[in-house]
């Protein structure tokens, strides 16, 4: 079953247009590089990406596919793009909502990270601090 399930989750794949939180747009307005480091199945992930039609806001697009072998995981995405553009941790933020995720791999790394809070997502301690929305970016920007 399990094989089954996994076989079924590498093909599926987002074929209506998204349209995301609504102040999604924000992201392109903010002036910073930005990067997105996703998780999940590769073919999902990247359709997801083309379906909400912001490919372009993004300076690199990384997915930790957990449908490939030797996986970096957000850790060594973070790792890598820190090396290319020779950053220090402190001069970049982390956004994202999952404390176990992206939130865990910026704060392993000694980088600020800050969680969103859409529905459904608790606050978590581990976050550097927590908005509400993608637009309060603009003011800590």
């Amino acid at each position: 079953m399990r094989a089954a399930g996994w076989q079924v989750f590498r093909q599926t794949e987002v074929t209506e247009p998204m349209y995301g939180y609504g102040d999604l747009a924000v992201l392109k307005e903010l002036p910073v590089q930005r990067f997105l480091v996703t998780s999940g199945f590769r073919r999902l992930q990247e359709s997801k990406v083309r379906a909400l039609d912001f490919a372009d806001w993004f300076a690199g697009i990384y997915i930790d596919a957990l449908d490939e072998p030797n996986r970096r995981g957000k850790h060594g995405f973070f790792q890598d793009i820190l090396g290319a553009h020779g950053w220090r941790p402190d001069e970049v933020l982390v956004v994202g909502d999952n404390p176990d995720s992206e939130i865990e791999a910026g704060n392993r790394l000694g980088i600020k990270t800050i969680q969103v809070l859409r529905p459904g997502v608790p606050p978590s301690d581990r976050a550097t601090r927590q908005i509400r929305g993608l637009l309060e970016l603009k003011e800590i920007l």
